[in-house]
């Protein structure tokens, strides 16, 4: 069975499974973008008869997934700095809080 949403003695969600559920969302994106580029790989040729439509979707879908990375790479990098500063000031602290 599964149990409910974890809570800490705050009365917060351990930032754990808030990084999971944040995860889960970027992951859902990548699975429907490339759902998308599967359909439009499938159906190129009817895309193919319209003159300016290949173009569009090509520099669309381009800006798209530079943005997504962009945007992934840069909260990740955030995160990871985030943690190191935190050890480094336990590590100075003596591991004392």
């Amino acid at each position: 069975m599964c149990a409910g949403p974890r809570v800490n003695r705050h009365g917060q969600q351990p930032i754990w499974i808030a990084a999971w559920q944040e995860r889960a969302r970027a992951e859902r994106v990548l699975v429907t973008a490339l759902l998308l580029l599967s359909l439009i790989l499938i159906f190129q040729g009817l895309a193919g008869a319209a003159s300016q439509l290949p173009a569009l979707v090509r520099d669309g879908y381009l800006v798209f997934t530079v943005l997504f990375i962009a945007g992934t790479r840069w909260r990740n990098s955030l995160c990871q700095c985030a943690d190191f500063v935190g050890a480094i000031m336990m590590i100075s602290s003596g591991f004392r809080s």
